[in-house]
Parts: C-alpha cells; structure tokens; sequence
C-alpha cells in the first residue's frame, strides 16, 4: 500500500498492489484508507482463485499489520 498522493486524478486516495509472483500480474486497487485493505482482499481472494482455477497458497505481506 502506498499514499496519499497530491495528483489530481488520485485525490487523497492510497493505493494497494496484489502481485503474482509466479505469473507477474498485478491488480491495483484505489482506497480511501487503510483500513479498507481487509475488504478489498476478501473480493479479490475469491476473483482471483476463480479466475486461475487455483487456491491462493500464501500471501506475502511487508508487515504493515493491514491484514492482521
């Protein structure tokens, strides 16, 4: 998660990445706060398991404690 910033288009809004290591893609996510990261991933998990046809394994975090 990364924010706020000072653009225009991006007023006081942070942003969340989820990246797939193995397959290199990345999903971008807007967010008011941090504290919206907990019900951003619970939509994305699901999409993403759906999408791949794969159960997601293990989700690797940089300790910010957004998902704890």
């Amino acid at each position: 998660m990364c924010g706020p910033f000072e653009v225009s288009f991006l007023p006081k809004n942070k942003v969340i990445s989820f990246v797939d290591e193995y397959s290199c893609m990345m999903w971008l996510y807007l967010i008011k706060a941090k504290g919206d990261v907990i019900a951003v991933f619970k939509k994305f998990k699901p999409m993403v398991e759906k999408q791949s046809e794969k159960a997601m394994k293990i989700l690797e975090t940089k300790g910010g404690g957004e998902y704890t």
